[in-house]
């Protein structure tokens, strides 16, 4: 390495703390389910997996419904005319 030079005394010194962040993974650690990272990310993983097929499961049921769920509004078409009042 032609061209660099290092001298004491303009030099600078810098300490790097590193801490161990809270996280899901030290979470899984602690309740036990994985020991070591690299297994709590694994959980962790098939349990986003998991949760993404479950999703796509109940979606597809309630897709296919014709039946409007009860939270929704029937159209139009379907209140007898006698119930809608105009204005």
């Amino acid at each position: 390495m032609e061209g660099i030079q290092f001298d004491d005394e303009g030099g600078f010194s810098r300490t790097v703390n590193v801490q161990k962040k809270k996280s899901l993974t030290s979470l899984v650690q602690k309740l036990g389910i994985a020991k070591t990272e690299r297994q709590a990310q694994y959980v962790l993983l098939g349990t986003t997996v998991a949760a993404i097929l479950v999703t796509i499961f109940v979606l597809s049921i309630m897709g296919g419904s014709s039946q409007p769920l009860p939270w929704q509004a029937p159209p139009a078409s379907d209140i007898p005319a006698g119930l809608i009042q105009s204005s």
